[in-house]
């Protein structure tokens, strides 16, 4: 097993395992995405905004996680204004179990070391909020959300 980081050549596997964790939790495919989807990581990987690692059993990308780099107003507690955003955390089924998330996740936060961005952010399911706990993700009650 191998970590890779992910580049703008991987953009169709990213769109793949993205579909694949968005039905497995729950979401219909009622739209095509993918246009969408591709626009949106082009643009971030050209940015420079996204950091996605792979882990590669056998040439297959089993398990993959990706922080965003986003730009809000600056703030006494996050003088640079840079958030990360945790996003498409993901294991493919038959590799659940081993490991690889919290490997993943780690490989993230010290991205966001390195970079000097001290708040990171994420939404978890149902069944990642204990991993996220374990590392020190805390729970807040502080934002809100409104769908239109």
């Amino acid at each position: 097993m191998e970590m890779r980081i992910a580049n703008k050549n991987d953009i169709e596997t990213i769109i793949k395992l993205r579909k694949e964790q968005l039905l497995d939790q729950g979401m219909l495919a009622t739209e095509d995405i993918d246009d969408n989807m591709r626009e949106y990581f082009e643009d971030v990987f050209d940015k420079e905004n996204i950091y996605q690692v792979f882990m590669i059993d056998n040439q297959q990308v089993v398990s993959t996680g990706a922080v965003i780099f986003q730009q809000i107003p600056p703030a006494y507690d996050n003088y640079s204004g840079v958030e990360g955003y945790i996003t498409n955390v993901y294991t493919t089924k038959l590799y659940r179990g081993l490991g690889l998330s919290k490997q993943i996740l780690d490989e993230l936060l010290l991205k966001c070391k390195t970079e000097h961005v001290n708040i990171v952010n994420l939404k978890a399911s149902t069944n990642a909020e204990p991993l996220y706990s374990k590392i020190g993700f805390i729970k807040n009650a502080s934002s809100m959300t409104i769908e239109l």
